[in-house]
């Protein structure tokens, strides 16, 4: 919400999309289907204020890996800034049980991805 206030300020139209721990979202990071993002960039698309000719998308640690998916898969997305990106898909984060899954996913099907390394490695 922060950035999205700041660009805002600056007279970009912005979104910010909660897609964990808020009301009605999962509690953890797993398994995000990544079509909620794409409701985000429909409604931007057809807000009158947004060129669609410039879409943007802005993340940060896992909110980079959710925003590099989504450009790959929207071609509507002109332009990525991506804070602590990586080059793959790491598990999703589950503090509590530590169940190994994706992040993400995309038409029901978790994305293949890389688990960190244990502990006892």
């Amino acid at each position: 919400e922060a950035a999205a206030t700041l660009l805002a300020d600056d007279g970009y139209v912005a979104l910010a999309e909660a897609y964990f721990n808020a009301p009605g979202l999962p509690l953890r990071l797993q398994l995000i289907p990544l079509e909620r993002f794409r409701a985000g960039i429909d409604q931007l698309a057809s807000d009158p204020r947004v060129d669609g000719r410039h879409i943007a998308v802005l993340g940060f640690s896992k909110g980079a890996e959710a925003a590099l998916l989504i450009a790959s898969r929207d071609p509507r997305i002109k332009a990525v800034v991506a804070g602590s990106p990586t080059d793959i898909i790491w598990q999703g984060i589950d503090r509590q049980t530590g169940s190994v899954v994706s992040s993400w996913t995309s038409a029901g099907i978790p994305l293949p991805f890389d688990p960190f390394a244990s502990c006892a490695e």
